[in-house]
């Protein structure tokens, strides 16, 4: 049992809703971004874009796919292969990477990734698009402990890790949901920025919204030891 209480645990639960706010959709998502699952028409339509998100997107139906993937997710992810890319692209002059990206066949997937790698070369912080990999974390260890996959002290320990990793990763909200976005066209293999148009205006509401967690949250608040989980 949680030894937070009060004020202190329900800001940080606001904190880890707020982390994983873009890796929700519909027009439920702002408002699964400012209360979690808590009363019964909630928990009923929670768990069912919950459970449809994980089936469909993770093909996650019980707590051993879903812990495959959080290992997954933690030791490389999508941001593998995307700093295998931009390894590659960084040897190259300006030039050199243009022949090179042009040099690859257009119908070949790694075409539009390459892309999209060089447009954000020097966009991003060093860490690149973790905060894609560490958003969908936090979101998996949510759901995973509403669907009963993960208990409340596993969940919790979990999402407070990878939370100081996102921390020491970005300098802030502006920052991470940059790198998420970037994230998310790299794995769509989006080279024409359909992902972020498609999700502006929510992305818009989370900044803007007068109630939005990230203008009442400081980005580097501090997270509890994982001893006191």
């Amino acid at each position: 049992m949680s030894t937070l209480r009060g004020k202190e645990l329900k800001k940080l639960k606001l904190y880890m809703r707020s982390l994983s706010a873009v890796c929700l959709k519909g027009n439920l998502a702002y408002y699964f971004t400012l209360y979690a699952y808590g009363g019964l028409r909630e928990k009923f339509v929670g768990r069912r874009l919950i459970t449809s998100t994980l089936e469909e997107g993770w093909r996650i139906g019980d707590a051993q796919s879903l812990k495959h993937n959080l290992g997954w997710l933690l030791e490389g992810g999508s941001r593998h292969e995307f700093n295998k890319m931009r390894y590659l692209l960084s040897a190259l002059s300006d030039a050199d990477r243009v022949k090179y990206i042009e040099s690859q066949s257009k119908e070949n997937e790694s075409y539009a990734k390459l892309c999209i790698v060089n447009y954000y070369m020097n966009k991003l912080p060093a860490d690149g698009i973790a905060a894609f990999d560490y958003a969908w974390y936090i979101y998996l260890c949510r759901a995973g402990r509403t669907l009963g996959y993960l208990s409340e002290h596993e969940s919790q320990q979990r999402m407070i890790y990878v939370a100081q990793r996102i921390q020491q990763s970005y300098s802030g909200w502006n920052e991470y949901i940059a790198a998420y976005v970037c994230g998310g066209q790299f794995v769509a293999k989006d080279n024409t920025f359909a992902f972020a148009k498609k999700n502006e205006a929510y992305l818009t509401k989370l900044f803007a919204a007068e109630r939005s967690p990230l203008r009442q949250l400081d980005w580097d608040m501090q997270l509890p030891t994982l001893s006191r989980i």
